[in-house]
């Protein structure tokens, strides 16, 4: 992803290299660690970025206008920076690509329960090199810090890196969107919890996983430790159709896409990951523990700041060499080309406006994708790397891509709070949440209370609602004051949940505002969540009396007694079954 440059000890930075630009992927780079701030070159965000008025460390409560006020600063700073985009100079993609690689930095250290998105990250590392700059210092000359101090002393710096993220992501998507009409929507306000805890970031240790490393990085980090499968993890690794790799920062060199895609989230990076040949680049700037692969066909740009390239973390998931040494591709042990037959990716080719390998599809591709490269990686017919058929889905599918991202997005920004995270709106304290472990369903409760008061005197009483695996209890609390005497019933509403459901807004006396589908006559709440999981398009049900509505999305809701409105994201690989 895009970052600031910092050159340190690079002794054969050229006129070129010593430009901003950008740089480091922040999905997959080198180790890094946490650790505690003894520094001022090692203060994690938290005390990098200051709050005048004094920062919280949990969000109490955020509504969807809050969410929305936040989402429209990051993006107003970003989108005032001048919108040229060239291999030399891309402003907006740079910032842009910056405040993704935070996040991510800060998401992917999740091992053993602990760390996430807790705003914890050690800002000396090497591989967090430029993440100052577009924080605090100033990248192109603004800094986040600048939108964060309008809300620091109401939302937790945790909370705001992912806000600040998904305000990235949203703005360009929206500039994709612009420029392809009828493109898929990608609403992560929907699904976005809020409650993290800024970590005071002592003591606290991990690591980023290394890309020379490839898909056994993949796997430990986006797999076992994030909870991902790996159609998540390659939607995930999408962010990088943003930004390039920039020495100063990762030791790596060149993009993922071209200009022009850099600064649109869109899903030309699977686009390049097959439409394109591929061949092992060793010893970056002389470095031997940093090896990629570069463009192969007859459209590379052989130029310094035309450069294309992949990571042995982008590649394996797509190709997987043969042989004894064999398995997903690493460019320091297999020597080969990565490429694929026109005949094997028409989706991809389609997306690429009919282009192949920097040309048109037909005779001779080997040549045209590979060179004078003569081994190929495993089978050009058949890819047998461990997300290859989702790469292939998401390359001919934009939409399949932006479902699959937004679940894995959320799932990893989440990792690690999940107990404590709520949606936006939900500023109660009245709502209690009870998961079984053993089964797939969450129970939801909720209390209304009454009072009922035998005399004019003030008592305090405390009443406690509690459900456990789908029972409900009411209890009473009675305080007597000489001859005054208060009672207080608490009725306790339980919801079951199956999986993928979540309330929308609280969900009890809600109704759901978005797009409808259709309505169903059902029996109760459980008829109408497994209605909607049936659907392949349903994201939401509201159950009104007898009657479910299924709805294809959810973008707000309105209090409307005795309604329940549920959002429903589909389980991981899960779609629904029908119409």
């Amino acid at each position: 992803m895009f970052a600031a440059t910092l050159y340190v000890g690079l002794a054969l930075a050229s006129a070129a290299d010593c430009k901003t630009q950008t740089s480091g992927p922040w999905l997959l780079q080198q180790h890094s660690r946490r650790s505690q701030a003894t520094s001022d070159g090692n203060q994690p965000p938290a005390q990098l970025m200051s709050c005048p008025g004094g920062d919280v460390q949990v969000t109490e409560c955020m509504t969807q206008a809050q969410y929305d006020a936040m989402i429209a600063a990051v993006r107003g700073h970003l989108e005032s920076l001048p919108s040229t985009c060239t291999a030399a100079d891309c402003p907006q993609a740079d910032w842009a690509g910056c405040i993704l690689r935070m996040a991510g930095h800060d998401f992917m250290d999740f091992a053993n329960g602990q760390g996430g998105a807790d705003a914890c990250t050690d800002m000396s590392d090497p591989d967090n090199a430029g993440l100052r700059e577009c924080l605090v210092t100033g990248e192109h000359g603004i800094s986040l810090q600048e939108v964060y101090q309008s809300f620091c002393t109401e939302v937790s710096l945790a909370d705001f890196l992912v806000i600040a993220a998904e305000a990235v992501i949203a703005s360009t998507r929206a500039r994709h969107e612009q420029a392809t009409p009828g493109a898929p929507q990608l609403d992560l306000r929907s699904s976005f919890r809020f409650g993290r805890t800024t970590s005071p970031c002592t003591s606290v240790t991990g690591s980023l996983p290394n890309p020379e490393d490839g898909c056994a990085a993949v796997e430990q980090v986006f797999v076992n430790n994030l909870g991902l499968d790996w159609t998540e993890a390659a939607a995930l690794m999408g962010v990088h159709t943003l930004g390039r790799a920039h020495i100063g920062n990762s030791g790596y060199h060149g993009w993922w896409s071209d200009p022009v895609n850099s600064r649109r989230f869109n899903n030309d990076y699977y686009v390049s990951l097959l439409a394109k040949g591929w061949i092992p680049e060793l010893a970056i700037n002389g470095n031997a523990g940093k090896n990629q692969w570069q463009r192969s066909d007859e459209g590379a740009d052989n130029t310094f700041d035309g450069h294309e390239m992949m990571l042995n973390t982008d590649l394996c998931l797509v190709y997987s060499e043969n042989g004894q040494n064999g398995g997903p591709v690493i460019a320091s042990e297999h020597d080969c080309c990565a490429w694929l037959t026109s005949d094997t990716i028409p989706g991809a080719v389609a997306s690429n406006g009919g282009e192949y390998c920097g040309g048109n599809a037909g005779r001779g591709e080997r040549g045209q994708c590979c060179g004078a490269q003569q081994n190929d990686c495993g089978n050009r017919n058949d890819p047998s790397g461990p997300a290859a058929q989702a790469v292939l889905d998401f390359a001919a599918n934009e939409a399949a891509w932006i479902e699959a991202f937004d679940r894995a997005w959320h799932r990893a920004t989440e990792r690690g709070a999940e107990g404590q995270l709520r949606s936006l709106g939900d500023c109660t304290a009245a709502t209690t949440t009870t998961t079984t472990i053993a089964t797939t369903t969450t129970t939801i409760a909720t209390t209304t209370t009454t009072t009922t008061t035998t005399t004019t005197a003030t008592t305090a009483a405390t009443t406690t609602a509690a459900t456990t695996q789908g029972t409900t209890t009411t209890q009473g609390a009675t305080t007597t004051q000489g001859s005054s005497a208060t009672t207080t019933l608490t009725e306790t509403r339980a919801v079951e949940l199956l999986r993928g459901f979540r309330l929308a807004d609280g969900g009890i006396d809600r109704s759901c505002v978005g797009d409808d589908e259709r309505v169903l006559d059902v029996e109760n709440i459980q008829d109408c969540q497994e209605a909607c999981a049936e659907s392949r398009r349903c994201r939401g049900v509201e159950l009104t009396g007898g009657l479910c509505t299924l709805w294809r999305s959810v973008d707000s809701t309105e209090s409307s007694a005795g309604s329940v409105c549920l959002h429903f994201r589909p389980p991981s690989g899960g779609k629904g079954r029908g119409d």
